[in-house]
């Protein structure tokens, strides 16, 4: 693994003393080292892609989404990174877009946004009407490409946006253009990128319950809806202290643990338990974040 994405990951255990110090940052190598050597394994990927956990965030934002509406009616999801905002946001695109008569999903980067609102809008649309377009001026757009859109119930997911004026932007822009039906759904960890942008309905991601904890670890770990009998205490142990209902954890956790035998789980385990859970949150966050964009989508 190239040097410089462990060093990405920076010391987290403040105020221990210099062996703990080191012996917190081999962990966090060996956490990162695990996630690089079964991403950079093809076979292995598709295992990390797992079911999806129907769960009550899941069937809250689905609630919102079959709302009857004589407008263009929008969506936030807002949580923390690693909390499952993306994947429900996705499920719902591949169940219900084919109900709308155009459909898109733009995933942001901050690339993108540096880019600017006429790029994103010109994405868009190109996407809904599957044309290529060039827009100069969000707010001076050709009356034919109004006229076409205007006729279109449409559903759009606009994922991970951090920039509120784009956001805000982009809402008022769907509201003035879309026909009435037409539903938004816009994911962020920020909440304030959805407060500042007028979204009528605001979805809080909580993490998940034990039970459908135990359940995506399960799939991750076993292939199966439940632990193995040897490994049950074990898979009980990682869900409740460590991943504490944040898909994300569960996920990398059962990386960090699937190139060790059973025997060496509990050793693997005592060594997350010396460090406050915070700091272990933090690691697996960082870890996240220092992949690229394709093997953050095997998470």
């Amino acid at each position: 693994m190239p040097a410089s994405r462990l060093t990405a990951v920076p010391r987290v255990a403040a105020g221990a003393d210099e062996e703990g110090r080191e012996q917190e940052a081999e962990l966090i190598d060996e956490i990162v080292e695990a996630i690089f050597s079964n991403l950079n394994n093809n076979c292995y990927r598709d295992e990390l892609k797992s079911p999806f956990i129907c769960n009550r965030n899941y069937t809250s934002v689905k609630s919102l989404l079959r709302f009857k509406s004589e407008k263009v009616f929008v969506i936030g999801i807002w949580g923390m990174p690693g909390i499952g905002k993306t994947t429900i946001a996705t499920t719902l695109f591949h169940e219900c877009s084919s109900e709308y008569e155009g459909h898109c999903f733009l995933a942001f980067s901050k690339n993108l946004e540096e880019k600017g609102i006429n790029h994103i809008c010109a994405k868009l649309l190109s996407q809904l009407l599957n044309q290529d377009l060039r827009i100069d001026n969000i707010r001076v757009i050709h009356s034919s490409i109004i006229r076409k859109i205007k006729h279109r119930k449409v559903f759009v997911v606009l994922d991970d946006v951090t920039n509120s004026q784009i956001a805000a932007d982009l809402i008022q822009f769907f509201r003035s253009c879309l026909s009435s039906g037409s539903k938004i759904i816009l994911t962020t960890r920020d909440r304030n990128v959805l407060t500042s942008g007028g979204v009528e309905e605001i979805h809080e991601v909580k993490e998940m319950n034990f039970e459908d904890s135990l359940k995506l670890f399960s799939h991750n770990a076993f292939r199966d809806s439940h632990p193995k009998e040897d490994y049950y205490e074990l898979s009980t142990r990682v869900v409740a202290d460590y991943a504490k209902g944040i898909p994300l954890a569960l996920k990398i956790l059962r990386s960090f643990l699937r190139t060790k035998e059973e025997s060496e789980w509990d050793s693997a385990l005592s060594k997350l338990r010396k460090y406050p859970n915070a700091d272990i949150q933090q690691v697996l966050r960082l870890s996240y974040n220092v992949l690229d964009g394709d093997k953050k989508t095997s998470f």
